[in-house]
């Protein structure tokens, strides 16, 4: 039978996250996920509370039970009952669901400045290559 740690793996694995990274960023206790991995052993509800509240995006159903999709409809919260059920305020839930979405967006647009760096880093070195190729024709560069 799959393991809510099993679970959570693949998750991580999907998101090519590794488990310092989560562990800092969930605040787990270090060591937690390596002992979760164990035989016999498994994470505790207070470790699954604390990886949802930094994962949004992990439905929580599938984490616990093995049930529907690893992943919340289109990056919301999945809230199918009352939000109170989990905590959860219908206020909150929608500030949750809107924080998922400026932060995917930091995501898309730190990519983008990350490639356009590339690309001006590689137009540099042709620009140098060109003054270089001028210099060696006696042509001045400005």
């Amino acid at each position: 039978m799959e393991r809510k740690i099993d679970r959570f793996d693949k998750y991580v694995n999907f998101r090519g996250l590794n488990s310092n990274r989560v562990t800092r960023e969930a605040q787990l206790s270090i060591g937690t996920l390596g002992k979760s991995r164990k035989e016999g052993k498994d994470l505790s509800n207070k470790s699954i509370e604390k990886i949802l509240k930094c994962y949004l995006e992990l439905n929580r159903k599938w984490l616990l039970y093995g049930e529907g999709d690893m992943l919340t409809d289109g990056g919301s919260v999945l809230l199918e009952d009352s939000p109170s059920q989990y905590g959860i305020c219908k206020e909150c839930a929608d500030k949750e669901k809107e924080i998922i979405k400026l932060k995917n967006r930091i995501t898309f647009l730190t990519e983008n400045i990350r490639e356009y760096k590339k690309e001006n880093s590689e137009k540099d070195q042709q620009i140098g290559r060109l003054k270089s190729i001028l210099e060696q024709n006696g042509i001045v560069t400005f």
